[in-house]
Parts: structure tokens; C-alpha cells; sequence
């Protein structure tokens, strides 16, 4: 009885192995997603002392904005009004929608970007595209800008038309979409880069994955640029931001997790 249910059970995990090879058309990046995967749901269990926030350790994103950019509230303000309505009862029904960021990040990024003017921007992660379109709307009105966007697509990225959908195509002349694991990915890119203005992580939010991202990100980013991080679930960003000596701030989102923001 025991052999044959583990039988059922290698059976199973073999049949899903398989789909996800087939869904990669590569098994190099199966294995990444692979890895990733585990590092997420187990690694990641083991370090998650600082994730106890309360409504003191949070701010609003616009507390957040004037304290990191010396921008009065009035002028942030008048940007939002600017700011396109991501979030429309229109779009909530379209593939994969539920990976999108939320209204907080998507502001926080057009904002940011609306105001530094930065001329390289990273980031990882892109699902169905709203921070990527939040921040090359912002870039197409700064007249200004250039986004690279890296994404390792996952099984249910099927489900999804293409990654990156909701991004007209009116703002693509901005943008480069590199397809595999950041790890492979954005040590070339930052290299050939040399300075980056922001970095956004937005791919695994796993404890390795995001301290790899941050330390990997960290040398490229230009003073007075910004590191932003979705999803603050584990303690790599706290960790990071005490080694480096650097005060970081969380920011309220309509989700479980905050989202951390550094100044260089």
C-alpha cells in the first residue's frame, strides 16, 4: 500500500517536473526556477525574525516620497493627479492581474521617476508590466530615460498573453526586456550599465534571491539614487541596510508586506 502511494506520488512530481521543463523549452531555466522555488518556500522560513510590522514602522508613500526627495507634499500632489489609473476595475479581470504591483509601488515608481529624472533604471521582475509602464509613462513624459526590465517567467506565465502586457506599445522604444534568472542576468547588465539612478527588485521574493539582488545592484547605483524592494517578507533587507550603515524606510501597501525603499 505505502509503495504503490509513493509510487502515485514520484509519478506526480515526474509528470510536473516535465510540464515545467516543457513550459521552459530549456532546462537550464527549469532549473532555476527550480531552485528559486525551493529557496522561497523553505530557505526563506529560516529568516524572517524583522517581519513583525505594525502601523508605527510603516509610512504613506507620500511621507516616503517627500522625506527621501525634499519634495513638498503639494508639488507630489500635483504629480499623482497625473498618474494613470493602473488599478481600474477594467483591468482586474485580465490574465495574471493578481501579479500586478499595487497602486502604492506603481505610484511610488512613476513619482520617483517623475521627479529625479533618472537615466537607467533596473529592475527585476515584471509579471504583467504596471510598475514597467508606471515608470516608462513617467520616463516618456520626462522626455528622458531608459528601463531594463528582467524576468524569469514561471509555469503560470502561460496564463499571461506576454510578459509585460498591460505596456503599450506606444512606450516600448524606452524599454529592454532581458527573459532569465537575475542571477545570470544582472551582473552582465550592471557591468555593461557601469551606473545605474534606481534599482526595483520585484522577481522572487526569497530571502537569497534578495539579498543577492540588493548586493549585486548596490555599487551600480549612483549617490543620492535609490534602491526600492517589493515585498519586504524576510529579513534581507533589513540585514542589508544595517550592513551598509543605511537607514531604510517601509512604506504601508494594500498587501501583507511593505515595500522598502534606501537612499544611496
Amino acid at each position: 500500500m505505502i509503495l504503490n502511494s509513493l509510487r502515485v506520488l514520484f509519478s506526480l512530481r515526474l509528470k510536473k517536473t516535465i510540464q515545467i521543463i516543457k513550459f521552459f523549452h530549456n532546462p537550464k531555466l527549469a532549473y532555476s526556477w527550480f531552485i528559486e522555488f525551493i529557496d522561497d518556500k523553505v530557505i526563506t522560513k529560516r529568516h524572517q525574525k524583522y517581519t513583525n510590522f505594525n502601523d508605527s514602522s510603516l509610512i504613506d508613500y507620500k511621507k516616503a516620497i517627500n522625506f527621501t526627495t525634499k519634495t513638498n507634499l503639494v508639488e507630489i500632489n500635483k504629480i499623482e493627479n497625473k498618474f494613470p489609473d493602473f488599478l481600474s476595475s477594467k483591468n482586474k479581470n485580465l490574465p495574471n492581474y493578481s501579479w500586478a504591483a499595487t497602486n502604492e509601488l506603481a505610484k511610488i515608481t512613476y513619482i520617483i521617476t517623475k521627479l529625479i529624472k533618472p537615466k537607467i533604471v533596473v529592475e527585476t521582475g515584471v509579471g504583467p508590466g504596471m510598475t514597467s509602464w508606471s515608470i516608462l509613462k513617467a520616463m516618456s513624459e520626462n522626455k528622458k530615460g531608459h528601463l531594463y526590465s528582467i524576468d524569469l517567467p514561471t509555469p503560470n506565465t502561460k496564463n499571461m498573453p506576454e510578459v509585460g502586457y498591460l505596456i503599450p506599445n506606444s512606450l516600448k522604444n524606452r524599454w529592454n526586456l532581458l527573459i532569465g534568472p537575475s542571477k545570470k542576468i544582472l551582473p552582465n547588465l550592471l557591468s555593461e550599465l557601469s551606473n545605474i539612478d534606481i534599482f526595483i527588485h520585484d522577481s522572487r521574493h526569497s530571502f537569497s534571491n534578495q539579498l543577492y539582488e540588493y548586493e549585486t545592484s548596490w555599487s551600480s547605483i549612483k549617490n543620492q539614487g535609490f534602491l526600492i524592494s517589493d515585498d519586504i517578507s524576510n529579513d534581507a533587507f533589513i540585514n542589508f541596510s544595517k550592513k551598509n550603515g543605511k537607514d531604510h524606510i517601509l512604506i504601508k501597501q494594500n498587501k501583507k508586506f511593505p515595500i522598502g525603499i534606501i537612499k544611496k
